[in-house]
């Protein structure tokens, strides 16, 4: 590793929300910044799937395959903001619980820095860091970035 690679391989886990664009970018210029190797992963939640299935006429498949879409089309769109700053990316579609999936995928890459989003659901004088985040924190060995 050279001095200028603080973090050879950074994991960007994106759900597609405002948060977690503006934490692509972020990792991103790092990416830049130190000639990091980016991998980006987007997990379609096994329970919002069963929650949209429980209160619609769509098929397991129907619902799968619209998430599958979605996602696809943010891992691009990821995909393509690095490439205008010449950063190739490596994604990844995964299903499951997302923060085992993510976790998983940081360990599989071996990243040396893994970047999320962080979306605060209630307006509130305490910022709580959600179920999610903190079991992201217990099983991920590398840093984690959290942008709000």
């Amino acid at each position: 590793m050279s001095e200028n690679q603080i973090f050879p391989k950074i994991c960007i886990a994106t759900d597609g929300s405002k948060e977690s664009i503006k934490a692509a970018n972020i990792a991103i210029n790092i990416a830049q910044k130190y000639l990091s190797e980016l991998y980006i992963i987007y997990v379609i939640d096994d329970k919002v799937v069963e929650k949209i299935l429980s209160m619609s006429k769509k098929t397991a498949e129907e619902v799968r395959e619209e998430y599958s879409h979605t996602g696809n089309s943010i891992l691009q769109f990821i995909k393509n903001l690095a490439k205008k700053s010449g950063i190739e990316a490596e994604v990844q579609l995964d299903e499951g619980y997302p923060s085992e999936k993510i976790t998983n995928y940081v360990k599989k890459v071996n990243a040396d820095l893994l970047v999320i989003g962080h979306q605060i659901k209630k307006k509130s004088r305490f910022v709580a860091i959600g179920g999610r985040t903190v079991r992201m924190i217990e099983l991920t060995d590398c840093p984690i970035l959290i942008v709000k």
